[in-house]
């Protein structure tokens, strides 16, 4: 299997084929690639937009039907900014509102509370208000230049986040199709839009997926999600909502065998699976270690550091995956 998943890597990573995906143009070429991929084996595929590369349309890419299918596979496609004004970790438990909360005061504060200092300290030395409000606007502009470099200029290398995850996608497609063409109608392949911008693409899905069954059907559905599986360091996590979810999650750390699975039960994580609250929905992920309670660190990730692909890790992710859908078939 890991051949495929090499194939893959050379095609993703070190031809650069893809590598930054945010312009209309490379996910138009995107969707050629993974729909002839895809194709191939057994799926028909489509988009719900046009790859708008702006904040308009949003182009979630589609294989197979999501209102038949028993289980969505999904994983964002798109790839992000530089992303250097945010803390780079997130928060696995469930006061991550309220700390959200707390993070964004303290980005005012820093922003704000800069500025008045600087008007201040300015107003002190020299008692002109006119060297004063320059001294202020001088920092709002600072910070306003950071803010627009941090979230303007496209990150270059994006080999976990998440090209992993699209890999992993189409190696599991490859997997299912050799192994058990059949549950084709049963698996729905998502490849997610503007996950960076605020999980956009999949609240977009997990809408129009609501609006079209009825709470029953809904509630008979799976959502696997894979984000950021590749990175240099092997940590193995899965996170959930509390709930049914866990109890999936528990099934499939079994599974692998692995103690050193951790489960995080979350209402709080900021991935596509987040989207999901009408059925059971779990991301898969990797992460370098614990910063302190209740907060994992990304490390590589949103970084030029993101430069890293590990085949092995991202094998055994997609086994563990077929090993799980065929468990779920008998």
């Amino acid at each position: 299997m890991s051949e495929i998943i090499e194939t893959l890597d050379h095609d993703f990573n070190t031809d650069s084929c893809f590598r930054i995906r945010r312009s209309k143009e490379v996910k138009q070429d995107f969707y050629g690639y993974v729909s002839a991929f895809l194709t191939e084996r057994g799926w028909q595929g489509r988009t719900d937009g046009d790859f708008d590369c702006g904040f308009g349309k949003i182009s979630n890419i589609i294989f197979g039907d999501e209102r038949k299918a028993k289980i969505i596979l999904g994983a964002h496609y798109d790839t992000p900014k530089t992303g250097y004004t945010a803390p780079n970790f997130y928060i696995t438990n469930n006061r991550g509102y309220a700390v959200d909360w707390v993070i964004g005061g303290g980005i005012l504060g820093v922003v704000f509370g800069g500025a008045t200092a600087a008007y201040k300290l300015t107003k002190k030395a020299s008692g002109s208000n006119a060297l004063s409000a320059a001294a202020a606007g001088t920092w709002l502009a600072l910070m306003a230049a950071y803010t627009a470099v941090s979230f303007t200029w496209d990150n270059p290398t994006n080999f976990n986040d998440n090209t992993s995850g699209c890999i992993a996608l189409l190696a599991i497609a490859d997997r299912i199709a050799k192994e058990a063409p059949e549950l084709r109608d049963d698996i729905c392949i998502v490849f997610f839009d503007k996950e960076e911008n605020g999980v956009l693409g999949s609240k977009k899905f997990a809408k129009a997926l609501a609006g079209a069954l009825s709470p029953a059907d809904l509630q008979e559905k799976l959502m696997l999600n894979f984000d950021c599986i590749g990175g240099r360091d092997p940590f193995f996590r899965l996170y959930s909502r509390p709930g049914k979810g866990v109890e999936i999650a528990e099934q499939i750390r079994a599974l692998s065998g692995r103690q050193d699975f951790a489960i995080h039960a979350t209402n709080h994580f900021p991935s596509d699976s987040n989207s999901f609250k009408a059925f059971p929905a779990i991301s898969f992920i990797s992460v370098s270690k614990r910063l302190f309670p209740g907060f994992e660190k990304l490390k590589d990730t949103h970084s030029k550091r993101d430069n890293f692909f590990n085949v092995p890790m991202v094998t055994e992710y997609v086994d563990l995956a077929v090993r799980f859908l065929l468990s779920r078939s008998r």
